[in-house]
């Protein structure tokens, strides 16, 4: 976390949501920390944003058909150009929501979003005749996804021909059709749960840490953990016995062949007659 720009204050706090992201994601730590890190670095946010961006992380993985899993091995190459297209992170993780639930590689985002903000490209072509203005500056105004595809799909239709020929390539295409499914009404519904997203990571960290599996495995790590602690607590008489042990055998060393033999007789009999003396 602190290589990947964690202030050294913050990265305690910072480690925790990403191993709660991580578990209810589904994913591990290395990536949960790695998608959470590219997420505030892209969008110049905090450390203390870490607990608001994983919560839209677990909302997209509750809405869609992917897991954080997945999510961290595919946002990292969308993320920079979503945010130089002033594409926020709740739209982007809407987004995702929405084209995974329709079974659509998540790939085609970058490529949508790509052909938008892309000057020259017939998508941006056709919003600046329109609107006079390209994508990211309709977004940095306030203007919706949804509206810019509207009047993208709008003049399509004026030339009898679909949004999807609004863009250079099938996979940008295919992303736009998939957001404005409905006149957009399923996506800008994807964002209103991105909205209401607080506390999803708690509340899926919780339902997993409860199942038998991982009650199982926290058992077993604390018994692992005693086990060190007694071992610890161990060594130091492990240390006197083994010092004990090495002055016997030193001075047994030092005796003479009738000697070690008379004291291996005397321990043989001793230990025959063990028995016999306890009665």
């Amino acid at each position: 976390s602190i290589s990947a720009g964690v202030d050294q204050k913050e990265a305690i706090q910072f480690t925790t949501d990403a191993m709660k992201l991580a578990k209810g994601g589904f994913t591990d730590g290395a990536k949960a920390v790695d998608v959470l890190t590219t997420a505030i670095n892209a969008y110049g946010l905090q450390a203390s944003d870490a607990t608001r961006v994983s919560d839209l992380l677990i909302t997209t993985q509750n809405l869609g058909k992917t897991t954080v899993d997945e999510l961290a091995s595919s946002m990292g190459t969308v993320i920079p150009v979503a945010n130089a297209s002033n594409f926020s992170i709740e739209e982007l993780s809407a987004s995702y929501a929405q084209l995974t639930k329709n079974g659509v590689a998540t790939a085609y985002l970058k490529a949508m979003l790509s052909e938008l903000s892309k000057s020259g490209s017939i998508a941006d072509i056709t919003l600046r005749e329109l609107t006079g203005k390209g994508f990211a500056d309709l977004k940095k105004e306030g203007t919706s996804t949804t509206e810019i595809l509207s009047l993208l799909n709008a003049e399509a239709q004026k030339n009898d021909k679909t949004l999807k020929d609004m863009f250079g390539s099938v996979e940008a295409g295919s992303a736009a059709l998939v957001l404005y499914k409905n006149s957009g009404e399923e996506y800008n519904e994807m964002l209103r749960g991105m909205e209401t997203s607080a506390g999803a990571t708690q509340k899926a960290f919780e339902k997993i840490d409860a199942t038998p599996a991982e009650q199982l495995k926290g058992a077993l790590n604390e018994l692992r953990n005693e086990g060190v602690r007694f071992g610890a607590a161990f060594v130091p008489v492990i240390e006197k016995a083994s010092d004990i042990l090495g002055d016997v055998a030193e001075a047994f060393s030092e005796l003479t062949d009738e000697q070690k033999e008379n004291v291996v007789q005397w321990g043989i009999t001793l230990a025959a007659a063990g028995p016999a003396l306890k009665l």
